[in-house]
């Protein structure tokens, strides 16, 4: 009995199976990227925010400096005090 149909389609079966599991490996592949670099980014900010209370108003901000181009932008916004934990607070006098 000749084997060598029968190794050309298993061979062929095995070769459809690997290009099939890469090409749906690199699909989610930018997807799955995309998320990790979106949550590493979105850490490394929260990681950043200063809390700030203004004594003579007593209201609090958060404020940031985001780098756009390489140049630092402050953001500020303002936080409901009792929500930022006292050992974050930083109190302006």
């Amino acid at each position: 009995m000749n084997m060598r149909p029968v190794f050309a389609i298993v061979g062929l079966v095995v070769l459809l199976f690997i290009v099939y599991t890469m090409g749906r490996a690199n699909s989610q592949t930018p997807e799955y990227w995309n998320e990790m670099h979106r949550q590493s980014y979105a850490d490394e900010l929260v990681r950043e925010i200063q809390y700030v209370m203004d004594s003579r108003t007593k209201l609090c901000f958060a404020y940031l400096e985001h780098r756009r181009a390489d140049i630092p932008v402050p953001v500020f916004a303002t936080v409901p005090c009792e929500v930022v934990p006292t050992q974050l607070l930083v109190v302006v006098k």
